[in-house]
């Protein structure tokens, strides 16, 4: 820290002389050059209180923060301000220092005037607070509410002081305490087992309890008060090792420096080992020596998740998991931590399940929130002395949650807010050069310039819009009606699990229906009404078939489905003919892999992806049998009933209207005799919306050879005359006519 000496001479004049607004100012750019910007609300409180006391105040840093000054009482307070929780874990140590340096400047005022000296130690617990949250220690005693007792406890009466000679003396003496105070610097004695030393890559107002797991936190506090009094090998040798699941990367560091700094007061952060155990190890005997090696420390075993490369590595990650499990039992002088997802974790446990017996503690992280990433910022911020405008902390709102939407689970992290803070830092930068008066202070522009390339705000449409598109469709009435009323559950369910954040309403469907009927067409349109009403991030549908999912070689088959289900993260993932995965005549036959796979993952995915499964009525509830856990999982059905012979016309008619033809009245005669005989001797097989499509096809190639050969008029272009029906109804008749019978033998010669 630098000597503020002519700084406060400055401060402290302008504050006597009744500047106080611009001496504030200069004084919390000191503190700010100190990271000590946190103290300034809690020394205002106190000058205010000083005042409303008739005390005299003068600022000052390092030793103390403020000099009180009180004439009736005959009284000098050395009034510091530091926070509990971090470097001061010895208050008494800290105490004593305080009471020497105060003996120091008590000597002369107290022979020269008779003046007592007194320390004034404000302890913080929250460093974004004022008085209400701060203890005050006086002679070593703490006075718990200082709003009811107030400074006339401690100092004088409500009058105000006479400025006489000798108080004239006092003033300037105690201005020179204040102003000469700054060189005197708290060092904390050192092997001190309990103190707390803060040790942290992230923002000061970040605390660790608003991203790790309560657990975690109690668990610490628990050991913590269990260890007491043992030495460093001793806690080694309990059973503390722990696994992380799910941990952000970037708060790896952190989590384990928390732990080594409550738990192992002697530790060093800085020496923790982040053991990479491919990188480090190429055989089992230099994998069994890097363990070896890093005794009596705290090992974080990083990268154990990844595959092993069999070009530099000689072992399998069952033998990996066996030496690692054997060396845990064979030695007590390391507590380990892996750092893994909850699938790797399964996987592991499953080669090995002594990994559960060694590894007690399991502590699970919840994914990174909006409104978490949010605060991240807004303490990145602080910690720089920025602050920023409405406008552009609701634009960081939502490029958040736009990321959240958009990108994979790995980089929507807190790096994102970090660099978004960096790239808005710099356009700030850029924007006010120049400017007669320079500022901290974020605005709309800085974050809009630093989100240019990656942010595409998408319209999230409403219900209604969505529920007019749906009712649009032909036919279709009664799954109009299921649609809706699946909306509305869903909907009123995500209002009530508002608080806890978590749906009890599934969203996977399942569609029976014959062929044509509309059900990707729907699926399609339920995913936009999930969207809209908050159940889906994307709403985008994924459609895929038997051809897409089962694979020729073992292994394909599981991991078509996990990469299927992957891309429909935040999506529909509609499977059509999904009965065609089950065959129970061919035991042997790969499509029943992905059905367990997807009977695995259906629970994981419930809150973020709508499954839809499709298919023929019958054929669908006989492949709901084919795993105990897939009926169970989809709760709703939708059945889809075939189209009659007015809906297949209309139909017809839409594709029509698509590319702006028109048909005759004589053609629409024969067309529609054809659609009612179609109708009425319709099979399991028949096509609905699909054979209509085909009968537009093939009316548009009729006609293309009636024109083909003609002059044309530009109207006969758009139009479907009766030869147009008529030829097409004839190729029908010719191809469903029985085939001629082949003459078997030698022909017979006529005489």
């Amino acid at each position: 820290m630098r000597n503020y000496r002519d700084q406060l001479i400055s401060i402290n004049e302008k504050y006597f002389s009744g500047n106080t607004d611009l001496a504030w100012d200069l004084y919390t750019k000191l503190l700010e050059a100190e990271n000590l910007a946190w103290k300034i609300p809690i020394a205002k409180d106190l000058a205010k209180h000083g005042h409303e006391q008739n005390l005299v105040v003068f600022l000052s840093i390092k030793f103390c923060d403020l000099v009180l000054v009180d004439f009736h009482q005959k009284q000098v307070f050395f009034a510091s301000i530091a926070l509990q929780k971090y470097a001061y874990g010895n208050n008494k140590a800290y105490m004593n220092w305080l009471e020497e340096n105060r003996k120091i400047f008590s000597e002369d005022i107290s022979d020269d005037f008779g003046y007592k000296t007194k320390v004034l130690l404000v302890l913080t617990t929250n460093d974004n607070s004022g008085l209400e949250d701060a203890g005050y220690y006086k002679d070593n005693y703490i006075i718990t509410n200082f709003e009811r007792l107030g400074l006339g406890q401690i100092a004088g009466g409500p009058n105000p002081f006479e400025l006489t000679k000798e108080n004239h003396d006092v003033l300037e003496y105690c201005r020179l305490c204040a102003n000469e105070l700054t060189d005197i610097v708290f060092t904390p004695p050192e092997n001190n087992n309990n103190s707390v030393v803060r040790h942290s890559t992230m923002p000061k107002d970040f605390e660790l309890n608003k991203y790790a797991p309560k657990s975690y936190i109690q668990f610490v506090n628990e050991n913590r008060k269990a260890i007491r009094g043992l030495q460093f090998k001793e806690i080694l040798q309990l059973s503390m090792h722990f696994v992380l699941l799910d941990i952000d990367r970037n708060i790896l560091k952190d989590v384990i420096t928390h732990f080594g700094m409550s738990i192992v007061h002697k530790h060093n952060p800085d020496n923790i080992e982040f053991f990479s155990v491919n990188a480090a190890a190429q055989s089992i005997d230099e994998f069994k020596k890097n363990l070896k090696e890093k005794r009596n420390s705290i090992i974080v075993i990083k990268n154990l998740d990844a595959p092993v490369n069999s070009r530099v590595s000689t072992y399998t990650k069952q033998e990996q998991l066996d030496i690692l499990c054997y060396y845990m039992e064979q030695n007590n002088n390391n507590i380990l931590v892996l750092p893994l997802s909850k699938q790797n974790w399964q996987e592991f446990v499953a080669l090995n399940p002594m990994l559960r017996i060694l590894f007690q503690h399991i502590f699970v992280f919840e994914p990174l929130s909006v409104g978490v990433l949010e605060n991240y910022f807004l303490a990145l911020l602080k910690n720089y002395n920025y602050t920023i405008s409405k406008e552009a902390r609701e634009l960081c709102v939502d490029f958040f949650s736009f990321s959240k939407n958009n990108l994979p689970k790995t980089t929507f992290s807190y790096t994102l807010a970090t660099v978004l803070f960096r790239e808005a830092c710099y356009y700030h930068a850029i924007r006010i050069a120049g400017n007669s008066e320079k500022n901290s202070f974020l605005q709309s522009p800085d974050i809009k310039a630093a989100i240019k390339d990656e942010y595409k705000p998408s319209y999230t449409e409403s219900l209604s819009d969505v529920m007019a598109d749906l009712n649009q469709l032909i036919g279709l009435e009664n799954v109009k009606t299921s649609v809706s009323d699946l909306a509305a559950l869903i909907k009123i369910d995500r209002i009530r699990n508002k608080i806890n954040q978590k749906a009890s309403i599934s969203l996977n469907v399942l569609f029976t229906g014959n062929p044509g009927t509309g059900k990707t067409t729907v699926a399609q349109m339920l995913g936009r009404v999930y969207k809209s009403i908050g159940a889906l991030k994307s709403g985008h549908l994924v459609a895929v078939g038997r051809q897409d999912i089962v694979g020729q070689f073992i292994g394909d088959t599981e991991r078509n489905m996990k990469d299927i289900i992957a891309k429909a993260h935040g999506g529909v993932l509609f499977i059509d003919e999904a009965y065609s995965l089950y065959k129970d005549d061919s035991p042997r036959d790969f499509g029943i892999e992905a059905i367990n796979v997807l009977v695995d993952s259906l629970e994981k995915i419930r809150e973020h992806t709508c499954v839809i499964l499709a298919g023929y009525p019958k054929p669908m509830s006989k492949f709901l049998t084919a795993n105990e856990g897939l009926s169970s999982r989809f709760p709703h059905a939708i059945k889809f009933d075939d189209y009659n012979q007015h809906q297949l016309y209309s139909i017809f008619l839409a594709f029509m209207n698509r590319e702006h033809l028109q048909i005759e009245i004589q053609a629409e005669v024969l067309l529609r005799e054809y659609l009612d005989k179609i109708n009425e001797n319709r099979t399991k097989y028949f096509g609905n919306a699909r054979e209509c499509r085909n009968i537009f096809e093939k009316l548009k190639l009729a006609q293309a050879r009636r024109l083909a050969n003609v002059n044309t008029d530009v109207n006969d272009l758009y139009l479907i005359k009766k030869e147009d029906v008529e030829s097409f109804l004839n190729e029908l008749t010719e191809s469903s006519a029985p085939p001629k019978r082949k003459q078997i033998g030698f022909a017979t010669k006529k005489i």
